[in-house]
Formats: C-alpha cells, structure tokens, sequence
C-alpha cells in the first residue's frame, strides 16, 4: 500500500502545508483551518495503517498477491486476528513408562549402604510416588534403616532379574513389592509374607505399597504379618 493512493481533503492538506501553500481568499474564507496538524498527522497515520492491515487480511483470505483494495472499500469495525497455531497436549498415559526398555546397570534411588535391594512397579514414576515413599520410609526407619541403607529400583523402567542384581548390588535381603519369586527368575515360589533365603540372600514377598495404605481391618491385620515378618530378618 502506498500513501499516494491515499486522498487527502483540501482542508487537511492546507492545515499541513499552510506555511508553503497559499489558498485563495474564496477558498479560506469558505473553509476556515483549525491549526492542529500535529493530531492530523497522527490520525492521517493512523487511517494509512488500518487501510494497510485490511489490504494484507484481504491478499491473505483470497490467496492472490495481486489482491487489491479499492478506497470505496467501507472499513470493518474491527479486524478479527489470525488463529494462534495449534498446539498439540499429550495425554497423561502418553508419559507412561515403558515397560523393561532400559538396559544397562540398574538405576536406584539410595545408597545401597546395608545392601537392602527394594523391588517394586511404578508406571508412572521414575522410581516411586512421594506417597509410597513415604510409607516405605517409615517402615525403614521401624527396622533401623533409611533410603542410604537401601537401593529402590523400579521394575516397571528396568526389568530386574536376581542374577544380575546379584551381580551389580550384591543384595543381603531383597523387599519385592507386588513381584512374584518367578519374576524376578527364582527357580523357587513362596507365600507373601513369609520370608525365604536362597543364594545367600534373604527375601520377602510383600503386597505392593498402595494396597497398604488404606485403613481398615484386613490391611491392619496385612501391615501386621508385615511387621513380624521384618522383625525376624532385620531386629532378630
């Protein structure tokens, strides 16, 4: 768009010029200038945008580069914005863990330091919900222990096998959460709650932490045999 294809009154022309255009007598007197060509030329600007952004929305919708506008052209009242380009959000289950992808030394949270390997499947955590963390930690601490005691390795990211967990942590007791003996590849099967040595290490099989949390009766009498249990490997 070009400010020659813009026509300017008379009026607003003199009131720019005055000092360089001489109007004749008849021309004055029928039209009287208020000298304000500061705001003029703030509103003449203003026009030339707004005509300029209609002619590219115009080119824009038509899809011709040689659109063109005309000055009879009425002006809309307001001008309606591009859309925003889209933008794609991913469903929570799409940052699901994978199930037994990755390979390579197992990954824990903890130190190892007593040599308590703790097993259990979290498929949308790294390691385990601050919830679960929480319960487990006290149970620890009931037993003497603490997250430097222990190495926490979730099943769900790594899939853990006792050979190679032998191996790589050397484990004295292993606290399987919601795992079968066979998935870990124990050539053996034994009942929750009952703990089992094998190869020089101690084992307990446990329901996994969530269904621990809840207080009623049948969990109370579950976090029970738990109890016991863990006394006679880590306080007996």
């Amino acid at each position: 768009m070009s400010f020659k294809d813009i026509v300017l009154p008379d009026v607003v022309i003199a009131d720019l010029y005055g000092s360089m255009i001489v109007q004749d007598s008849d021309a004055a007197a029928s039209a009287p200038l208020a000298r304000s060509g500061n705001s003029n030329v703030s509103r003449i600007t203003d026009a030339v945008s707004e005509v300029e952004v209609i002619q590219k929305k115009k080119i824009i919708d038509s899809g011709d580069p040689a659109a063109t506008i005309s000055k009879n052209d009425p002006l809309p009242k307001e001008i309606t914005p591009l859309p925003a380009p889209e933008q794609t959000i991913l469903a929570k289950d799409e940052f699901r863990a994978t199930v037994h992808t990755s390979t390579g030394p197992y990954r824990f949270l903890g130190k190892n330091q007593r040599n308590v390997s703790v097993i259990a499947r979290y498929t949308h955590d790294p390691y385990i919900p601050e919830q679960d963390l929480e319960f487990l930690t006290k149970l620890l601490s009931a037993c003497k222990l603490n997250l430097g005691d222990v190495a926490i390795i979730n099943d769900s990211v790594q899939a853990v096998k006792f050979q190679k967990l032998n191996e790589e942590l050397a484990p004295k007791y292993v606290l399987m959460f919601g795992l079968e003996p066979s998935e870990l590849g124990l050539p053996l099967s034994f009942p929750q709650l009952k703990p089992q040595s094998f190869s020089n290490c101690n084992f307990l099989f446990i329901p996994p932490i969530g269904e621990l949390l809840p207080d009623n009766p049948e969990v109370k009498e579950t976090k029970k045999k738990l109890w016991e249990s863990l006394k006679k490997m880590f306080l007996s």
